[in-house]
Parts: structure tokens; sequence; C-alpha cells
């Protein structure tokens, strides 16, 4: 009985995941954001039901995940309030997927899957991101998963959900690698997700795992092995450069140079923008402006605002972060910020700091806490980290 038991909650658990990354969009099969949600919120309520006798066992990142939690809760107030046009059950069902992402970490907590179960989710999700990728790449436009976006704001880019998963599988490789006597499998998932990357087109992201991968390599290889990489990373730029994707690159930086107000970079305006400017008062500034739904007056307020000041919450995602759920949710991530950094795990397991601090970086500039697809993989990393370190039992 109880493997029948067990056997429900692991597919409760998988059933949501996949909801929340929308089966990874098949084109073949439409799936309306209603029904996804029905799909994340039937699975996870039932999910809590088989769960709610477990106790939940406290770790450093408890009380980040609770912050974010209560300050999720207080914006659907100031959406409903706040601002004309949105009722509260608006709100509500606005806020649902985003809050249930989040509060997944409480759900790990009870269910306490053993690190093996969680690194295959990882692996899954990762490799099938990237796959999806390389799919879109081959067979376009007759694809089967993910999206092909040509924009003249945003240019020409692949897009398959689970992207933070597989920035994840892709440092998991890495560390796989730099472990003594590791199987050359590695290096084959570590080019394909850093092919995925790249073909993904964006600048952000590309920089930015480019430079914790190096970082990574940097404390734990030798000098020649650090002088080898450099040239190998140099004549890999040098044969990127002159690929056509490069030159989208180049011609999407011009393009927001363009948009740039008296030499401002766009992101700093719309981070300010985010900050200052669209805040209604006081309150939304303590509590955020909460999200706006579907076809309300809010939201397509929203949307005007966006195609006036060219400022796209998406794009400065922490200030957007802070937009929507206020300063409650900002302080969990600080706390969840710290918790990472005291917080002390074998080197099998470092690839997860790196994880950490790739959402944290990419916040800045790109959105993977405010997307459902992408923000269920922090729950995910703390829960691991917070598990492996006391299972280690290191001080």
């Amino acid at each position: 009985m109880n493997s029948i038991s067990n056997h429900i909650k692991h597919v409760l658990f998988f059933t949501y995941i996949l909801g929340c990354l929308s089966f990874f969009d098949p084109t073949f099969f439409d799936i309306t954001p209603k029904a996804l949600r029905y799909i994340q919120t039937i699975s996870f309520v039932f999910l809590y039901i088989f769960l709610i006798k477990n106790k939940i066992k406290i770790t450093p990142y408890f009380k980040g995940f609770f912050l974010i939690g209560v300050g999720m809760l207080f914006s659907i107030g100031t959406a409903s309030t706040m601002h004309e046009g949105q009722s509260f059950t608006e709100s509500f069902f606005a806020m649902l997927p985003r809050f249930l992402s989040y509060m997944l970490f409480f759900i790990l907590l009870k269910l306490q899957p053993n690190i093996r179960f969680t690194e295959q989710i990882i692996f899954f999700i990762g490799l099938t991101s990237a796959l999806v990728v390389i799919q879109i790449w081959i067979l376009y436009p007759n694809i089967l998963f993910g999206s092909f976006v040509d924009s003249s704001i945003r240019g020409t880019r692949m897009t398959a959900n689970g992207d933070t998963f597989k920035i994840c599988f892709m440092f998991y490789s890495l560390n796989m690698l730099l472990l003594k006597n590791s199987s050359k499998k590695y290096v084959f998932f570590f080019i394909i997700c850093a092919i995925s990357v790249i073909l993904g087109i964006v600048r952000q992201v590309i920089v930015i795992t480019t430079a914790l991968c190096l970082m990574f390599c940097f404390f734990h290889i030798s000098i020649k092995k650090w002088a080898f990489l450099l040239i190998i990373v140099t004549i890999g730029f040098i044969s990127i450069s002159k690929m056509d994707f490069y030159q989208r690159l180049v011609e999407l930086t011009e393009i927001e140079r363009h948009e740039d107000r008296g030499g401002e970079n766009i992101r700093i305006t719309a981070t300010r923008y985010y900050i200052n400017e669209a805040q209604e008062n006081l309150i939304t500034r303590i509590f955020g402006n909460g999200v706006p739904t579907e076809q309300s007056a809010y939201a397509k307020k929203v949307v005007q605002n966006e195609s006036k000041t060219l400022c796209f919450g998406s794009d400065v995602g922490l200030a957007y972060f802070y937009h929507l759920y206020g300063i409650l949710a900002i302080l969990g991530l600080i706390s969840l910020t710290w918790a990472t950094w005291k917080i002390k795990i074998p080197f099998r397991f470092l690839y997860l700091k790196y994880c950490f601090a790739y959402i944290l970086l990419a916040s800045i500039a790109s959105g993977p806490i405010i997307y459902v697809n992408e923000c269920i993989a922090l729950p995910f990393i703390c829960y691991m980290l917070g598990k492996i370190n006391k299972e280690e039992k290191i001080v």
C-alpha cells in the first residue's frame, strides 16, 4: 500500500512540474493557459493532501521562501485595491501559478525526495530543454515543441521552457567532469547544453553562463589546463563571431542603443521605471503591485505603458520582482542568497551554488525568477542545498 501511495505522490509531483513547463509547448496539441492552471493547481492540492501528515524539516532556506510567499499573498490585495478593473478573484488566479511554483519548496520539504531523484529531474528537464532548442534549429518551421520568436524589438530567438534547468544541468555536467575518474558522457551533455545556450541567442545568458563556467574551472583545474581552456574558448569565440546568429546579436545591441534615452542603457531606465515611476503609491512600494490578469483594465494599462516606455519587466527581473511582490519578497530573496553564501556542501554538489548564482545574476537583466516555467528551478536548488548540508553534517 505504501508503494502505491509513493507512486501516486511521484506521479502528482511530476505532473505538476510538467504543468509548470507547459509540457514543453507542443505545437501539435494546444494547451490553454487555463487548462495548465487547472493541471498545476489540482496536482499541487492533491499532492499536499497526500503529504499533509508529513512534518516539514526546517532548513536555512525556510525563512526566505516564507517571506516570498507572504509577499505574494499581500500583493493580491494591492492588485485588486490599488489598480482599477481587476477584482480580488482575478488577482488571486493571476498570482496562483507563480505562488505555487515558489511554494513547491515546502512540498519538497514534506515529500523529502532523495538527492538522486531530484538530480534525475534536473537531468530530464535540462536535457529535454536543450534538445527542444536544437530540434527548433533543425526542423524549423515544422517544429514539434518550443517556439521560434522573430521580433523587431527582441530579435530572433529559439525558446524552450525549462531553460534554468538546462543551465543547471550544464553546471552539473561540468562539475562531474571536474571530478576524478568522471565519465566522458558528461562532455557530450555539456556540449549539447552549450550549443542550446548559443542557439537561444540571449546575450546575457551566453555571457553569464560562460563567465560562471570559466570561474568554476579556474578554481579547480591546473594552470596548464586553464591555459588550454582559454585557447579553446578564444578559438570558439572567433569562430562564433563569423556566424550569422552573431550578427543578429550585434544588430540587437544596435537597436537597444537607439532605444537608450540620453545615452542611458534601456535596462537601467527600466529598472528605475519599475522601482519608482510605475509605482502607484507608498502601499504598492511596500507590498507590491500584484500580477495583472489577462484582459483586465490593469493588464491593458501595463501593456500600454510597456509599448510607450519600451520597459519590459522580463528584461529587469529583480526590479520587476520587487514591483510585483514588494519588499517582503525581496527580503526573502536576500535571505536565500545569504543562506546559499553561508552553507557548506561537498565539491560533488558545488554546481548547485553556481546554479543559484546564475539565477541571481541573470535576474538582473532577464526573468528567471518571474516566469513560472523558470522560477520552479529555485525551490529545487535550495531544497537540495539544505538537504545535502544536513545529511553531510557540514558546519
